[in-house]
């Protein structure tokens, strides 16, 4: 009776972690929810750089329509400084002439980001309060708490003027 009462007391813990694991499993990438709005691939020349999914709650973009997700999953080997220097490049391309903002924004990534490896993923997570989660792997890095930073990182893909009009038109479904 006393090993029967043990292996009660271990399956009802079990039992009562289980809804905790699940939890914790979907809040690492809350994206997964979410419905595929569209995906492309960008390549340089004959390099595959990245592959991108865009993911709403709807499947439709609508530009600062929140949560919304930018998922990219590396084809090649970058360094975070690489990937920051091509932030920085890609904003300067756009317009951001806010150099002190964009100064603490690249800051904070060279904190959160690390090294990719080709078929690792950095994925932007944008909640419905307009703050912004980085997750690698579905890991959550950590999160950037200004909605200019969450419009400003999704213009490099998203915005009209960005430097992969190819890709745009595939994230967001356009024909």
């Amino acid at each position: 009776m006393n090993s029967l009462r043990k292996y009660r007391v271990i399956a009802a813990i079990v039992f009562m972690l289980l809804p905790a694991e699940g939890y914790a499993m979907e809040n690492n990438a809350p994206w997964k929810s979410m419905k595929l709005v569209g995906e492309g691939k960008l390549s340089f020349l004959f390099w595959d750089i990245y592959y991108a999914r865009l993911y709403s709650a709807d499947g439709r973009y609508q530009e600062q329509a929140y949560p919304l997700a930018l998922e990219l999953t590396y084809l090649r080997d970058f360094t975070k400084q690489q990937l920051v220097e091509e932030t920085a490049k890609q904003w300067k391309k756009l317009g951001f002439e806010d150099e002190t903002k964009t100064q603490t924004w690249l800051s904070r990534l060279s904190e959160l980001w690390p090294d990719v490896e080709e078929k690792q993923s950095i994925t932007l997570y944008i909640d419905n309060q307009n703050r912004s989660f980085f997750y690698f792997n579905a890991e959550l890095l950590g999160q950037i708490d200004d909605a200019e930073f969450s419009q400003a990182f999704l213009a490099i893909w998203l915005s009209e003027d960005t430097s992969a009009p190819e890709v745009r038109k595939k994230l967001i479904a356009s024909l």
